[in-house]
């Protein structure tokens, strides 16, 4: 089910995005705003209604914030990196591009980039959110998957049917509510039908 506006305030005003006590702290209020893919993979969710193994595998030149529309570029090409680090996406509707949110830049998104790309570790793989393992299943999204959980139930969000994928049909329920015509909510999130 979709988060709702409580919901959504609770988990954003969480020590993990309000300040918590260290990277091994992050549910306990604290002086350090750890601004890394802990902070913004939930935040590009609720944002951008992608997949969160979308999020986790995205590569440095899977973000374009230089032209007119910011964006990130899903796709399954490894552009970057010594190219061992490979992606998949559900469907061929998934390749896409969906654009930033100003919300999202204003919040140093750019700034986040920008300092990846200067950082070795992720020059080596090519991801953006290097310092999320893939499970041992081999899927993207397992590892932060549980760690979400866990971010959930200190937030005191406990509903078993809230979970990450929710953010996918949040961000339906807002284009939906901008009356935004469905061809353009499909496109967006990644769904397969006629239109698209």
């Amino acid at each position: 089910r979709p988060f709702n506006g409580d919901e959504v305030q609770r988990l954003f005003t969480s020590p993990a995005f309000t300040g918590c006590r260290g990277p091994r702290r992050r549910f306990d209020a604290g002086p350090y705003r750890l601004m890394d893919a802990y902070f913004w993979i939930p935040i590009l969710g609720y944002y951008t209604g992608a997949r969160l193994s979308e999020l986790v595998q995205l590569h440095l030149g899977d973000v374009a914030l230089d032209g007119t529309v910011p964006h990130l570029d899903f796709n399954e090409e490894v552009r970057s990196g010594d190219g061992s680090s490979k992606k998949h996406l559900k469907s061929a509707a998934a390749v896409r591009r969906v654009p930033l949110h100003d919300d999202v830049l204003a919040l140093g998104f750019e700034q986040f980039v920008r300092r990846r790309k200067a950082d070795g570790r992720a020059k080596v793989c090519g991801r953006l959110f290097f310092e999320v393992e893939f499970g041992a299943d081999g899927q993207a999204g397992t590892v932060f998957s549980k760690w979400f959980a866990r971010l959930m139930d200190r937030a005191g969000l406990d509903d078993p049917s809230l979970v990450f994928h929710s953010f996918r049909h949040t961000a339906e329920d807002a284009l939906r509510n901008a009356l935004q015509p469905s061809y353009v909510i499909n496109r967006i999130i990644g769904h397969e039908s006629g239109h698209v």
